[in-house]
């Protein structure tokens, strides 16, 4: 089968995954953090996702569309995580309930978990490229992107949640 078939159809598995999670999750974009998807809505956010899924694995390598609709599924199940907490508060209760996390959370109960969550994903990343799992043949060549998927999704997460954090609690003494 086409390289280009199969590349295709896993990226636009992975971003379809994170923008029915993200539809699911907050349809009025109040918790999305990509401005751009609140400035072109859903319409046009999902016809520049079908452009870029079939335009992805003609500019860039089969790792790099691995590694990209690996994260993709990752923010899919991020979403997947808040979506009953969101469905119970309803957006702008959940929205109020993030901001007092990032602004009145101790940092003692703040960072430690940031960190731990942050090296677990990202050292199972580094076990995963580090391993010599690809054979000569490059039967299994996927398996480093995933790694790499999965380092760049814990440095994602720990900085959206640093940046968050430093945002709502400039004003408060408990950062």
């Amino acid at each position: 089968m086409n390289s280009y078939i199969i590349l295709t159809t896993i990226l636009a598995v992975g971003r379809a995954l994170d923008l029915i999670s993200t539809r699911q999750l907050t349809p009025s974009f109040d918790l999305e953090l990509n401005q751009w998807m609140k400035k072109v809505g859903w319409r046009n956010t999902i016809l520049i996702n079908v452009g870029l899924t079939l335009a992805f694995p003609l500019i860039f390598n089969k790792n790099q569309v691995v590694m990209f609709a690996v994260f993709s599924a990752l923010m899919a199940f991020r979403n997947y995580q808040f979506i009953p907490m969101v469905k119970t508060l309803g957006e702008s209760k959940y929205s109020e309930c993030l901001k007092g996390y990032y602004s009145k959370t101790n940092s003692i109960d703040f960072w430690p978990p940031i960190a731990i969550k942050f090296t677990v994903i990202f050292l199972i990343g580094a076990f995963v490229v580090t391993t010599k799992a690809v054979d000569e043949h490059e039967k299994i060549w996927f398996v480093p992107a995933i790694g790499q998927s999965l380092i760049f999704y814990s440095i994602f997460f720990a900085l959206i949640e640093t940046s968050i954090r430093l945002v709502h609690s400039k004003n408060n003494k408990n950062h």
